[in-house]
């Protein structure tokens, strides 16, 4: 009996080893496959070339099209850079200030004075010291006055921060100061850094203020940007804000 049952362990000793021995052969036949099929990869040319899709005639026709509006606008927007670079400190300041008065919608605000730079060379007028706009907040009767100030780009100073001189000098800060206590009204200044004077990259409304040197860091000036550049300006008279 015991022979028996010896028989049997042994019997199942084999089966179980050969059970062992086809899982192995059949790896390595998995894996030589696998070997097989990289090499052919690697060795025959063209074997994984991806052919480009066919393109038909609609798809061309938009393609086309896509490429003809790029180069106009293209075209256009050199021939906008060409002009502004040909364009005078005078041209710039006006297109600026044009920009800025486009922003004041005329159902609530009315433009009292627009004072650019007038006069000839040496013999310029008083009100030339004042600030370029004066405007009134209609539902209020409130007026208040801004000064456009457009700059091509920043100054990168020794310590890696970006400024701007907005002012041009120190004497101006004092005359818009003297120009709001005399009159009464607040006065902002509407800065343009970038892009061109009729539409700059950036645009700043800072009320003077908050302005007391000439020159201006732009991480301060950050608080008063305009977020949405393209919309229109909207004043609080309660707290005298303009954005």
């Amino acid at each position: 009996m015991t022979k028996f049952f010896n028989q049997i362990i042994e019997m199942t000793i084999v089966m179980i080893s050969i059970v062992i021995l086809l899982a192995i052969l059949l790896f390595i036949i998995i894996l030589i496959c696998k070997l097989l099929a990289l090499i052919s990869k690697l060795l025959i040319p063209g074997r994984n070339r991806r052919y480009p899709k066919k393109i038909n005639s609609k798809e061309k026709r938009d393609d086309s099209e896509i490429y003809r509006q790029q180069m106009i606008k293209r075209q256009r927007d050199d021939e906008i850079r060409r002009y502004r670079q040909q364009m005078t400190s005078k041209e710039k300041g006006n297109a600026f200030e044009h920009y800025i008065i486009r922003k004041f919608d005329r159902k609530f605000f009315t433009l009292k004075d627009m004072r650019s730079d007038k006069g000839v060379p040496g013999f310029y007028p008083e009100s030339n010291r004042y600030p370029d706009l004066v405007l009134e907040y209609r539902p209020a009767a409130a007026s208040f006055a801004v000064e456009c100030k457009w700059r091509a780009g920043w100054w990168k100073r020794n310590d890696g921060r970006e400024s701007i001189d907005w002012a041009g000098g120190d004497h101006k800060i004092r005359n818009y100061n003297d120009y709001s206590e005399k009159n009464n009204i607040p006065v902002f200044v509407a800065i343009g850094v970038g892009g061109g004077p009729d539409n700059p990259t950036e645009l700043y409304i800072v009320p003077l203020r908050c302005l007391k040197y000439r020159y201006a860091e732009k991480n301060y000036l950050r608080r008063f940007m305009k977020k949405n550049k393209g919309g229109n300006f909207f004043f609080d008279f309660h707290r005298n804000l303009l954005n």
